[in-house]
């Protein structure tokens, strides 16, 4: 009877999965418990009760199924000593295992990190070597210190300083300096040129000659509105220019050349102040139709006051079409000084396309319009 109830308990725990090793465990156990209760030879007068006795309060906690092997919250199971691991979907599994010929100890860092195969920790190396080579290099150590003048490697880095001279610093415009010749010749009281050429007016430093300019010679001079002149013995302006100051105006004893500078244009437009203000209006193409600017635009532009005049050129020899000029507010039509009228119209013509004409101010916004020519 004993026999049969540990062979039936034993066939019953293996069904519901529990190993056999731990199905001997169990059977052990309550065969102990069996023995205890149930004294040899009174198996023929068991009872329920006295059954239930024997396996009252029998501990069989912490043993595991078989079918918790490898399963959610189960146990690792091993496959030929390798250990078991399933992936996280438990589509695959996965084995541990070692091929040591001694025992060894393996101690993990108190970390959570993935771990790294060699191929991969190769790639990284190969990262960081590559990293590390775009770095800068250091340089040789250099005494601390401020410089005007510093010398750097292609990488940026500082190697030298010293301080800069006279002889660092590039000629830029009007920025010069002079040397210890050049020193010599001011403590005698010459003349030096700005930029060491002959050809150019020389800077006056003598205690006679500040702020003049070597316009000759024998003769030093001063600028006048943008001109180089001095002197004469009389007193009157000369120098470059043969310019004369008399009494009541400026007599020139040589002709005066006027040159002008041309805006073109090919359609009907308004003129700027500015575009009248070079002189000449060149038509190239077509039959263009050109408006002035107001006489208040055109009197700012030349700064003009009552009595002022001005004098352009219409020049209309390659357009194939003719040119018409129109006032506009403030300007009005005069006579002509010479032949035409009051025409400002200007034909197209190889030898005789062009005219000239002047406007006279009667105010800084009144003017009037007349054709020379």
């Amino acid at each position: 009877m004993k026999t049969k109830l540990i062979l039936l308990l034993s066939i019953l725990l293996f069904n519901i999965g529990i190993s056999y090793s731990q199905t001997a465990v169990i059977r052990d156990s309550v065969t102990a418990r069996i023995d205890r209760y149930i004294p040899s030879g009174q198996w023929k007068f068991i009872t329920a009760a006295k059954l239930n006795l024997a396996l009252k309060n029998l501990n069989v906690s912490g043993l595991n199924k078989t079918t918790d092997k490898d399963a959610t919250s189960g146990y690792v199971g091993l496959t030929t000593f390798k250990l078991n691991l399933k992936n996280s979907a438990n589509t695959f599994t996965s084995y541990m295992y070692n091929t040591n010929s001694a025992s060894r100890s393996y101690r993990f860092p108190n970390v959570s990190m993935t771990v790294a195969d060699s191929a991969t920790v190769g790639t990284l190396s190969s990262s960081v070597t590559t990293g590390l080579g775009a770095k800068v290099d250091t340089v040789a150590q250099i005494t601390a210190e401020t410089k005007t003048k510093i010398t750097y490697n292609k990488r940026g880095l500082v190697t030298a300083g010293t301080d800069a001279t006279t002889a660092d610093i590039a000629v830029s415009s009007n920025k010069f300096y002079i040397n210890n010749a050049d020193t010599t010749l001011l403590n005698s009281g010459k003349i030096l040129t700005v930029d060491g050429s002959a050809a150019k007016p020389a800077v006056g430093v003598g205690a006679d000659s500040i702020g003049l300019y070597q316009i000759s010679a024998s003769q030093l001079g001063v600028t006048v509105d943008g001109l180089v002149g001095g002197w004469n013995t009389t007193g009157l302006f000369t120098g470059y220019i043969t310019e004369q100051i008399t009494g009541s105006g400026i007599t020139f004893s040589k002709s005066t050349i006027q040159k002008r500078t041309s805006t073109a244009f090919t359609a009907n437009a308004t003129l700027t102040a500015a575009e009248i203000a070079k002189g000449l209006i060149t038509i190239t193409s077509g039959t263009d139709t050109l408006t002035l600017p107001t006489a208040t635009n055109l009197g700012t532009q030349l700064g003009a006051e009552t009595g002022t005049t001005f004098d352009f050129v219409v020049q209309n020899s390659a357009s194939g079409g003719t040119a018409l000029l129109v006032v506009n507010t403030g300007i009005t039509k005069r006579s002509a000084i010479g032949a035409g009228g009051e025409d400002l119209t200007v034909p197209n013509s190889a030898t005789t396309g062009t005219s000239g004409f002047r406007i006279t101010f009667l105010s800084d916004t009144v003017a009037i319009i007349s054709r020379l020519y």
